[in-house]
């Protein structure tokens, strides 16, 4: 389904929407966002998905994340799990071998998700090297939790 920019953002404003009415507006914004092809619409639902706060969202996003066959919205659905580090949606995007093309933000990924793949062409040091403030501090104490099991 194509939408525009502005209607866009009114769906993924929409999975935000609270009251009365605003389980029906999440569940349809969701819907319509599984159907829309954009990064832009796989991050909001990955988003819906680590939030949990509607079961039903939950599970058209899980639907959809699984069913994702375009790379710009793996890419989309892989750097919301490095931005949040959430355990459910990193299980998810491993589950379904999602990876992101960029090479050093799949090193990031699964440094962050404590996997490893011997064809990852990148490493750790081009990932802390493109990673941002938080993400390095992340990444941090990452290596901090792996060095104290080792």
């Amino acid at each position: 389904m194509d939408v525009d920019g502005r209607e866009l953002g009114e769906l993924l404003a929409r999975l935000d929407a609270g009251g009365l009415l605003g389980r029906l507006r999440r569940r349809r914004a969701a819907r319509a966002l599984a159907r829309t092809a954009s990064p832009a619409a796989s991050a909001g639902l990955a988003r819906a998905y680590v939030s949990g706060g509607d079961s039903r969202v939950v599970a058209i996003a899980e639907e959809a994340i699984t069913g994702l066959d375009d790379q710009a919205g793996v890419n989309a659905v892989c750097d919301v799990l490095i931005e949040t580090g959430d355990e459910r949606l990193s299980a998810l995007v491993t589950r379904t071998g999602h990876r992101h093309s960029d090479s050093a933000r799949q090193t990031a990924l699964q440094f962050l998700t404590g996997t490893t793949d011997t064809d990852t062409d990148g490493d750790l040091a081009a990932a802390l090297a493109a990673a941002g403030e938080e993400l390095r501090a992340r990444l941090a104490a990452r290596a901090r939790v792996a060095a104290s099991m080792a």
